[in-house]
């Protein structure tokens, strides 16, 4: 049985160490959004954003067309003055992304607690 505690022991001395070497990376540079991009819709960018944070300037280039969703953007790590966050249309003509909602929501995009955002 003394054996047995020392093998746990050292499991999971090994299992916190593992562990604690795993690292979120945060994003930087450009992605594009929509369908065959890195992200495949709005939210899942938003997502990622609100969970990992930027360690540099991010631009979501957004692909040409409808897009039925609602979003918020929360306090972004690590955004600042240099660190802006872009959301714009691939095209650069805004007036190729629609985006919409079809449900009950209140909002299409909320940001709460977000700044350096360029929309």
């Amino acid at each position: 049985m003394k054996n047995l505690k020392k093998y746990i022991c050292i499991l999971l001395v090994y299992t916190f160490s593992v562990i604690s070497n795993i690292s979120y990376s945060q994003l930087s540079g450009s992605y594009t959004v929509g369908s065959g991009g890195d992200y495949p819709t709005i939210n899942s960018a938003v997502n990622d954003l609100n969970s990992l944070g930027v360690n540099a300037p991010v631009t979501f280039n957004i692909l040409n067309g409808n897009y039925d969703e609602t979003f918020t953007i929360n306090a972004i790590a690590g955004s600042s003055d240099v660190n802006i966050v872009t959301f714009r249309s691939n095209s650069g003509n805004p007036d190729d992304v629609i985006l919409f909602t079809s449900s009950n929501s209140d909002f299409l995009l909320k940001v709460n607690g977000a700044d350096n955002l360029v929309l």
